[in-house]
């Protein structure tokens, strides 16, 4: 299983749309087997989608998204866990511990729930 975090100065970005970096995450049995960053695709859902999807990312941990860009990454079978905040390592943890919905790791707003917490 392949993640990407949008990152801005080691925390989620606050808004994936305009993030600058991504970490991918490789996974295997619960176990992070590598880690790498690279550049964001900007703004063009299109250009995200392309790259998660050529990067076989299954799923997206961000803060805020726009609608656009969130529908396009899900119909794109992309799981999208909006409304994440904090260190990228801690949301990580929280992620894989299944206690990403505590509040210390939740924007202060509904998140748009495109395939977070439910």
């Amino acid at each position: 299983m392949r993640i990407a975090i949008t990152v801005w100065n080691d925390h989620l970005a606050t808004v994936a749309d305009f993030s600058r970096r991504l970490r991918l995450v490789d996974l295997e049995h619960g176990r992070i087997t590598r880690q790498l960053e690279l550049d964001a695709p900007g703004k063009d859902a299109t250009v995200w989608v392309a790259r998660l999807f050529s990067a076989e990312v299954t799923t997206l941990l961000c803060g805020t998204i726009t609608r656009q860009l969130g529908v396009h990454l899900t119909q794109a079978g992309i799981t999208v866990v909006d409304g994440c905040v904090g260190p990228v390592d801690e949301v990580l943890a929280a992620w894989q511990a299944g206690t990403l919905d505590q509040p210390r790791y939740r924007v202060p707003r509904p998140p748009l729930r495109l395939g977070g917490w439910k």
